[in-house]
């Protein structure tokens, strides 16, 4: 079980980021002064959160940390028909290479690590569209996930098995069929709970609900991370679908200007990205002190 000196921080892509699962943990521990950090990143993979660990998650000094990538690491959205199996073998590749070495830079700062499979995608479910076989790819990952867990003497959850073995497991995404719904956040944020040690702080759906300080923390926090979504790259990627060569600058301006765009929330992120960079400090800063705060005040409670 962790203690008032631990700080857990929960490193990913979207799942993450955008987790209400990362809350809901947080709101069921702060009462022992263990501070979280939610440090995913919508659209990151296990490569591309090398370059920001550093700045993105290891200044929050934390003690503790999950680690879960996949579904945009195995690309999901491309069709297997078309002959790029050597693509996806390439993917597969740079994933294990990736975790490997987001666990060891965590190990290296003395950071215990919770290495996490990513949830299986909800193909079919929805829609009667095509099946991409990405399973085949994220079931890879898992195999890999497991496998530098091991390596590293790291704790291992298997979050893919979590939800594959739901009988109906479309009432657990939203309609995406990529990102959970508040009722697979809530299965996570159990999973996670009980793995800590707070079995006794799992709370029923009925009974749960955000502190309002934790509401105020969550505002800030998304703004930071729309900040991040642009910052990291996701611009160039929004460029490259685009087909446009411009500077970093001159998209994140076009997209300023172009706010209706084929990509909504890209555009929306790069509107607060140019809005607030020169802020991003402070932002940063006023997260911490509200997490703090929260920690605090639910202590004298």
């Amino acid at each position: 079980m962790l203690n008032k000196t631990d700080v857990f921080c929960a490193f990913g892509d979207s799942i993450t980021a955008g987790g209400l699962w990362v809350a809901e943990v947080f709101d069921s521990i702060a009462s022992y002064g263990i501070k979280v950090f939610n440090c995913g990143v919508a659209g990151d993979t296990a490569y591309d959160s090398l370059r920001r660990i550093e700045t993105d998650c290891l200044c929050y000094n934390p003690t503790v940390v999950s680690v879960m990538f996949g579904v945009n690491d195995i690309e999901h959205w491309l069709d297997p028909d078309e002959p790029q199996k050597e693509l996806f073998d390439s993917l597969i590749k740079r994933y294990k290479e990736s975790m490997e070495k987001v666990v060891a830079t965590f190990i290296e700062k003395n950071v215990k690590v919770i290495v996490m499979s990513p949830p299986p995608y909800c193909q079919g479910e929805f829609f009667e569209t095509k099946d991409f076989r990405c399973n085949e790819r994220l079931r890879e990952c898992v195999t890999y996930a497991r496998q530098v867990a091991e390596k590293n003497n790291c704790s291992f959850i298997d979050i893919y098995n979590l939800f594959s073995q739901k009988e109906n497991i479309k009432n657990y995404y939203k309609d995406d069929r990529v990102h959970l719904n508040a009722k697979g956040q809530r299965m996570i944020a159990a999973t996670i709970l009980q793995h800590l040690g707070f079995e006794n702080e799992i709370k029923s759906d009925e009974d749960f609900d955000f502190s309002t300080l934790n509401r105020e923390r969550m505002k800030i926090e998304t703004l930071f991370k729309e900040i991040m979504y642009a910052k990291h790259d996701t611009i160039d990627k929004y460029c490259d679908r685009l087909g446009i060569k411009m500077t970093k600058e001159e998209m994140l301006k076009h997209i300023h200007d172009n706010i209706n765009s084929p990509y909504p929330y890209v555009a929306y992120c790069a509107k607060k990205y140019v809005e607030n960079i020169d802020d991003l400090d402070n932002i940063k800063n006023e997260l911490i002190l509200i997490t703090e705060k929260m920690v605090d005040n639910t202590i004298k409670e």
